[in-house]
């Protein structure tokens, strides 16, 4: 069961880090250009 949830939350942390990651870059390209 352990195991189980862990590989689940791996799972959901390499699917929402590149949306972090993309979010980050797109917020501070924002202020940049501004």
């Amino acid at each position: 069961m352990s195991g189980n949830k862990v590989s689940i939350f791996q799972g959901l942390f390499l699917f929402f880090y590149p949306l972090l990651i993309t979010a980050y870059i797109k917020h501070t390209t924002y202020h940049l250009t501004l």
